[in-house]
């Protein structure tokens, strides 16, 4: 059966006003509300600037949608930690909705023609063959933090971990020239191309 508060959870996560919410409740959603936007923001501009350098917008579609699959990823381990307790249907229900609102980000991916993003004046700068980094949204940042940095060093990989507060690490992975089978299965664990991406930047941030 839900409680109040995971009533207020999903209600705020809809976007309905709930006056008696509990203040860790409206700050844990809006975390995560943040989080999505300022990432679907980046990744237009990043987008934006690569039609600026007359580069076919195909060629950014697989770096949105992996962008999207690793945004999935990252709000996975805290939608699930906090809705499996509402139940099994409950639970499936969210995922489906969860799964039409993604599959709606995915197609309003910007063309050359839309609305520019870069603050007037900016200069234009080549994006490099990353997508940008990463953000997770984790409960512990420094353990999963840590996690990683154990896992992808013993796959090989180079790894440096910087904490940028209390809530927030950055982990930095600089892959190897030939993969070891054991690095690619943790890439795809982690949703990292690694057919693209030899350096890899994930911010791993706590929605409290």
């Amino acid at each position: 059966m839900l409680t109040k508060d995971d009533d207020d959870w999903l209600a705020l996560l809809a976007g309905k006003e709930v006056q008696d919410a509990e203040p860790q409740t409206v700050r844990e959603v809006s975390a995560l509300k943040e989080a999505l936007h300022t990432e679907l923001q980046w990744q237009k501009l990043r987008m934006r600037i690569q039609a600026d350098k007359n580069k076919a917008v195909v060629e950014a579609e697989p770096k949105f949608r992996q962008w999207l699959q690793s945004l999935v990823a990252g709000i996975h381990d805290l939608l699930e930690q906090k809705i499996l307790s509402f139940g099994g249907a409950v639970y499936t229900a969210f995922v489906v909705v969860l799964a039409v609102v993604l599959s709606l980000i995915t197609e309003q991916k910007p063309s050359p023609n839309q609305t520019d993003y870069r603050p007037k004046g900016q200069d234009v700068v080549e994006p490099s063959d990353s997508i940008g980094p990463i953000m997770r949204l984790k409960l512990e940042p420094q353990t999963k933090a840590n996690e990683m940095k154990q896992n992808f060093e013993s796959s090989g990989a180079a790894v440096q971990v910087t904490k940028i507060n209390d809530k927030a690490f950055q982990v930095d992975i600089s892959m190897p020239e030939t993969p070891s089978q054991a690095l690619g299965d943790l890439c795809d664990i982690e949703n990292i191309d690694l057919s693209s991406n030899r350096s890899v930047s994930i911010v791993i941030i706590s929605p409290e």
